[in-house]
């Protein structure tokens, strides 16, 4: 008999119910769609807050200093100076603070100001 009601209790488990089951798997999917929606809704904010940068080739004057066109491009990109020297530095292959009159640089600058000289321009040929 001993051996009778061992097997009885051990059928007398309580299993999960299928539809239970079910809806647990199905609650864990939409959480995971909800989350990785969210994560890139959160990326692609971040994404579209940051500037858009243009570069263009500038000659270098004479008088002019790597500061001194760092100051004057990193106004509007919200780029600190300093910052934006090692960034003029490493996109010309500059290792030193020495430049000569006449060479070029690359420089980067916003969409806003691209619009600024464009419309500098314009109203340089008397188009408005």
């Amino acid at each position: 008999m001993r051996g009778t009601n061992a097997n009885n209790m051990s059928n007398c488990k309580t299993k999960p119910k299928p539809g239970i089951l079910w809806v647990l798997i199905v609650f864990i999917m939409v959480l995971s769609i909800v989350l990785i929606l969210a994560v890139r809704t959160a990326a692609g904010t971040e994404r579209s807050g940051q500037e858009s940068y243009y570069y263009t080739s500038v000659c270098i004057q004479h008088g002019d200093t790597l500061w001194s066109i760092a100051e004057k491009y990193s106004k509007k990109t919200g780029i600190p100076v300093r910052e934006y020297l090692e960034k003029l530095k490493k996109m010309n292959g500059i290792s030193g603070d020495k430049i000569q009159a006449g060479s070029y640089l690359t420089v980067a600058y916003t969409h806003q100001e691209s619009q600024e000289v464009q419309a500098v321009s314009a109203n340089s040929f008397g188009y408005r």
